[in-house]
C-alpha cells in the first residue's frame, strides 16, 4: 500500500480477507463429475487432491438415511462410486456430492415447481440424493429443466447443469428402439418410407428449436443460484 493512513489500511485488510475468503470457497468445489470408459472411473474434482484434504475441516457424518434415494445414503460417504459404470443412469458421466464436503442435498425438481413441494420421486428413475444426481442435455422442454436444491455451511441455493449430447435423465431403454422403425408389410413400404423421412426431418427440426445447444459453441453451462 502507498498510504499509511489506518483507515485506508483497514479496508484493504478487510479486502484481502475477504478475497482470501472467496479463495478458499472456490476451492471447495461440493459436486464431483464423473466419466467412466469400460468401467474405469475418472473423478473429475479438485477436492480429491491430498493438499484440499488436509485444509479441509472436520464435520459430522450422518448416518444413512433408512428412507430410499435420500441424503446421505450408504454411497454418499465412499470417495468412489460403488456401483458400476453400467448402472449410472447417464453413462458414461455421473455426478455426486462431493464426499464429505459439507453439503446437503435437499431435493431434485423441475426449474418450473416450488422448492420443497415439487420434489421428485426418484425410485425406479436410478437417481440418488446421496450419490446420483441429474444433468440436464439442452433438449429439456421449458419448465422441465431438472434443478437440485442444496445446502452447506455457507450457502442456500440451486444449481442447474447441462452438458450437450449427454443422455436424458429419464431417458430409458435404447432411443432408435423406443421411437419404432419396424415398417410396414405391403405395397406401401416406399409410401410409409417416405412419410417417417419427412416426418423425421420435420422432428429433428423442432427438436432444434428447442435445443438449448442448437447453434451455440459452448459444449456446457452451470448456473447457481
Amino acid at each position: 500500500s502507498l498510504t499509511e493512513d489506518p483507515a485506508t489500511l483497514a479496508v484493504e485488510t478487510s479486502l484481502l480477507r475477504l478475497y482470501d475468503t472467496c479463495t478458499d470457497i472456490s476451492n471447495r468445489v461440493r459436486l464431483s463429475l464423473l466419466s467412466a470408459s469400460n468401467d474405469h472411473v475418472h473423478i473429475h474434482d479438485t477436492t480429491t487432491t491430498a493438499a484440499f484434504a488436509k485444509q479441509r475441516k472436520p464435520h459430522t457424518r450422518l448416518p444413512p438415511s433408512p428412507e430410499p434415494h435420500a441424503f446421505p445414503c450408504r454411497e454418499t460417504h465412499s470417495p468412489i462410486p460403488l456401483s458400476p459404470p453400467s448402472k449410472w443412469p447417464q453413462r458414461p458421466m455421473l455426478l455426486r456430492p462431493t464426499p464429505d464436503a459439507g453439503m446437503t442435498i435437499l431435493g431434485i425438481r423441475y426449474s418450473s415447481s416450488e422448492s420443497a413441494t415439487g420434489y421428485l420421486p426418484l425410485p425406479g428413475t436410478g437417481f440418488c440424493l446421496g450419490c446420483t444426481l441429474p444433468v440436464n442435455n439442452g433438449r429439456e422442454a421449458r419448465g422441465k429443466c431438472l434443478v437440485v436444491d442444496f445446502e452447506s455451511e455457507l450457502f442456500i441455493g440451486t444449481v442447474m447443469l447441462r452438458i450437450k449430447n449427454l443422455r436424458g435423465a429419464f431417458e430409458n431403454g435404447n432411443e432408435s428402439e423406443t421411437n419404432g422403425g419396424t415398417g410396414t408389410a405391403g405395397g406401401s413400404d416406399d409410401v410409409t418410407s417416405a412419410t417417417e423421412k419427412k416426418s423425421s426431418t420435420t422432428t429433428k427440426k423442432e427438436d432444434n428449436k428447442g435445443n438449448y445447444f442448437h447453434k451455440r459453441k459452448r459444449t456446457f453451462q452451470a448456473i447457481v443460484r
